[in-house]
């Protein structure tokens, strides 16, 4: 069985160019899935100086922060499950949109919120029946109709 193959690009988003495109070999994506998601686990919304005298309102602000994002991460989990493609392609737009992210200095919480939102772009995807999603070649315009 033929494993998938995605393209990887290194993009310098200051400079507007792609540095290097080769294939890459899917199986690690859930490696880096995990990273990335622990890193969002670790990223706390709540600034340094109310971290420094914990309140019920922060202790519920973090709280909920880790409840969204299990609430992402079963979300992309069950989009895997559904179409392990799309899921893929989901997390590489991710990776990249942290990179940019990143490197146009945007303040963390803001990185994050970026970071979940284009793991989750594809969401919808899970609605689409397989018959449509997984076939090969050309939708016909009812088929397009159901994916828009």
């Amino acid at each position: 069985m033929n494993q998938p193959l995605s393209v990887s690009a290194s993009v310098d988003p200051v400079a507007a160019s792609v540095t290097a495109i080769e294939p890459m070999d899917l199986t690690n994506k859930n490696q880096q899935l995990e990273q990335l998601l622990a890193s969002l686990q670790e990223a706390s919304p709540v600034s340094d100086e109310r971290r420094a005298a914990p309140s019920i309102e922060v202790k519920f602000e973090s709280q909920l922060a880790m409840v969204r994002l299990g609430i992402a991460s079963s979300l992309f989990f069950s989009l895997r499950a559904k179409h392990v493609a799309t899921a893929a392609h989901s997390l590489r737009v991710a990776l990249s949109c942290s990179a940019w992210a990143h490197r146009l200095g945007l303040e963390e919480s803001l990185r994050d919120r970026i970071e979940v939102a284009s793991l989750l772009h594809d969401l919808g995807k899970i609605g689409i029946p397989d018959r449509v999603l997984r076939k090969p070649g050309k939708l016909t315009v009812e088929e397009q109709l159901t994916m828009d």
